[in-house]
């Protein structure tokens, strides 16, 4: 896979970024661009936090509207990338430059463990667009953010996201209890 970086953010000072900055480019593959959210975004971002087949194993329930979902991406991505320096991405189709879902590296302070994680619209799924974007996320974070390990939480019946995380090299570990849920913990070491 081709990516190419067109931040480089090499260590903790470089990867905090100003608010007014949070549309950088982050990486690309050959389809696809990641780079951070921002408020533009909204309509996208609700999209895939109210579609029932998108968030069937996300979230509980779907937003009730835009304001809901815009008061999510300020307390999720928007303030993650300012308190770690990362956090989920956009994914835009670069064919068409769609925002088609978003992936990337959440820290999870309740396990303290940083997650893959990732979230498309309907019909975008079965095109290898998760596993391409998990991809070029994963080497961003041990080659940009260095980071050494990174887990996926996977809701049993899920077997979708359990496919991805297995194609992106990642094992099975165990059960873990998590938000009143018991997902299973896939983990991939991230060192060489």
């Amino acid at each position: 896979m081709r990516m190419q970086r067109t931040a480089q953010t090499t260590n903790c000072a470089n990867r905090a970024r100003k608010a007014s900055d949070v549309t950088t480019l982050e990486f690309e593959t050959e389809r696809l661009l990641l780079r951070r959210f921002s408020l533009a975004d909204i309509e996208d971002f609700f999209e895939l936090g109210s579609d029932p087949d998108v968030i069937r194993y996300a979230q509980p329930q779907p937003f009730a509207d835009l304001d809901e979902a815009r008061r999510f991406m300020q307390e999720a991505p928007l303030t993650d990338y300012e308190k770690y320096g990362y956090g989920r991405l956009a994914v835009i189709l670069k064919q068409t430059d769609e925002l088609i879902g978003f992936c990337g590296i959440k820290h999870l302070p309740q396990l303290g463990m940083d997650e893959l994680g990732y979230r498309f619209k309907t019909r975008h799924w079965g095109k290898g667009y998760a596993t391409e974007a998990g991809a070029a996320t994963l080497a961003h974070a041990r080659d940009d953010l260095a980071l050494k390990k990174i887990i996926a939480l996977v809701l049993d019946g899920n077997e979708a996201s359990a496919s991805v995380a297995r194609k992106l090299g990642m094992k099975f570990r165990s059960y873990v209890d998590y938000e009143d849920e018991r997902p299973m913990l896939f983990e991939i070491s991230l060192t060489t």
